[in-house]
């Protein structure tokens, strides 16, 4: 099961409900662990033989760009030995100590501006619990250079940065409404490069999601979760994230050896609003999504 979360990146309740969700969905998970291997290690649990069962669960958001992983891996799961020491404040007001980590985080990558009150808390909780915590956007730069030059521009780029995306050519359907109101906006100037430039966000998205879709421990029943954070329109009307999630299971069916298809990766959606009245859903918003939030749109933002 894949759950893309669509958000307003300066709603607060948008990221207040991203926690809670992603707690909820964790607790569930473990406790079907807890019936089937008994036991606790490293946040998982224990099969018969003493080995470790992680809980089937991945995070993973557009906030991180695919050349950020090792970063963020590091992050995570620190190959040093540098000890994390508590903030404190002086008699003079002035701080001191931290997390030697979380610097060591900011100096390594750019971080979005709301990442410490937004994201922070999301990848410190993949990192309490052991779970991995995916990026999956592919790299700006590249998303720009489909944008200027098109999307064969990728096939210049060497082979190493190539592995930061899907392999081209990648599908693109311009009759998506994702991408079609993307080129009306623009009066078609341009051509097809700008909403090409937001399908291959969508595709690379897609593309580490798909690929990174928790494996399930024996006699679990459950199924395995990725839980995406995304900007609401990544996922909006069942397209853009989820239409090339189906492309990319398409795909790879077609070059396997099984004789039955798998089962479809199911895939859930959910989307925030804002609207002036919350008492109902306005006519634009209705289907947008299996679950949409609606907030004020007099709503405080955190950035």
């Amino acid at each position: 099961t894949v759950i893309l979360f669509g958000e307003f990146h300066d709603n607060p309740i948008s990221h207040w409900l991203q926690m809670q969700t992603t707690q909820d969905v964790y607790s569930e998970m473990k406790e079907e662990l807890d019936e089937i291997a008994p036991g606790n290690k490293s946040g998982g649990q224990e099969n018969m033989k003493g080995q470790a069962i992680a809980v089937p669960l991945a995070l993973g958001a557009e906030m991180f760009e695919t050349d950020q992983q090792t970063a963020l891996n590091e992050y995570l799961n620190p190959s040093d030995t540098i000890t994390k020491t508590e903030t404190m404040v002086t008699p003079m007001g002035a701080m001191m100590g931290g997390d030697p980590q979380y610097d060591k985080l900011k100096k390594a990558i750019k971080l979005w501006p709301n990442f410490k009150t937004d994201y922070k808390p999301l990848v410190d909780f993949a990192k309490e619990n052991n779970l991995p915590f995916i990026a999956t956007n592919i790299p700006r730069k590249y998303a720009t250079l489909v944008y200027r030059s098109g999307m064969g521009a990728l096939d210049t780029l060497p082979e190493d940065k190539k592995q930061l995306f899907p392999t081209m050519p990648m599908p693109y359907d311009s009759n998506l409404n994702c991408y079609a109101e993307i080129f009306k906006a623009t009066g078609g100037h341009g051509g097809q490069n700008l909403p090409m430039s937001q399908a291959i966000k969508d595709a690379t998205m897609a593309w580490k999601i798909y690929g990174n879709l928790p494996s399930v421990p024996e006699k679990y029943e459950g199924g395995g979760v990725f839980i995406h954070y995304n900007g609401s329109y990544h996922s909006d009307n069942h397209e853009s994230i989820e239409w090339y999630i189906n492309q990319e299971e398409k795909a790879r069916w077609a070059v396997s050896r099984f004789a039955v298809p798998p089962q479809p990766t199911k895939v859930i959606t959910i989307s925030t609003r804002t609207q002036a009245n919350v008492s109902a859903l306005e006519k634009e918003n209705l289907g947008i999504a299996d679950f949409i939030i609606v907030t004020p749109d007099n709503m405080t933002k955190t950035h």
